[in-house]
């Protein structure tokens, strides 16, 4: 019988797994949970951990996350429109209640939600300018880095290279543009 243990495992279980009696693995649970330090922020499926974290320290912990600070402005419909001071207004979808008007937020973005555009899009309500600051080539995908005029920390987007291109055509410095759907945003407070 082939040994279907994980490579460096030393056999049995996988790593990380308890060992059920007689060997191989106990199935996990169908929550995780985060809880840096001790004190659990929140305890939900993997999933939902990642596409709907319920705290900033939740949404840097699971994966790479962009996050834009502002002022909730209104709500109605679903839909909450955050004040970015200088880099405008932006729409947001919200599934629970929204944060009271004039609560600090923060909009959230995982970076493959995002758009990378070499031109203005048309009709995206959610949009920044910036320049193209670094990327980086992975085969199946790429990152980019976005500068941006007001604020601290580059905006990552991830595209995959679903076209095959044997030119290399994005010039570091270069005027870009970054859009995403309200859906795609989280509403964080704080």
């Amino acid at each position: 019988m082939p040994d279907r243990s994980v490579p460096g495992s030393g056999g049995g279980a996988a790593r990380g797994s308890p060992a059920a009696p007689g060997g191989g693995a106990l199935p996990r649970p169908p929550g995780s949970g985060v809880s840096p330090e001790g004190n659990p922020l929140q305890s939900d499926t993997p999933t939902r951990l990642y596409e709907a974290p319920n705290c900033r320290e939740v949404a840097e912990f699971i994966g790479a996350m962009n996050l834009l600070p502002g002022v909730m402005e209104q709500s109605a419909g679903g839909r909450a429109r955050v004040d970015a001071g200088p880099l405008g207004r932006f729409e947001v979808a919200v599934d629970e209640v929204a944060p009271a008007r004039g609560a600090q937020v923060s909009i959230a973005l995982r970076p493959e939600k995002i758009h990378l555009q070499w031109g203005p899009p048309s009709g995206a309500g959610n949009a920044l300018a910036g320049r193209l600051s670094a990327k980086a080539y992975f085969g199946d995908r790429s990152h980019y880095f976005v500068e941006v005029e007001g604020l601290e920390k580059l905006i990552a987007v991830a595209r995959q290279n679903v076209d095959r291109k044997l030119v290399e055509s994005d010039v570091i410095g270069e005027a870009v543009w970054v859009s995403w759907k309200p859906e795609a945003a989280i509403l964080l407070t704080g």
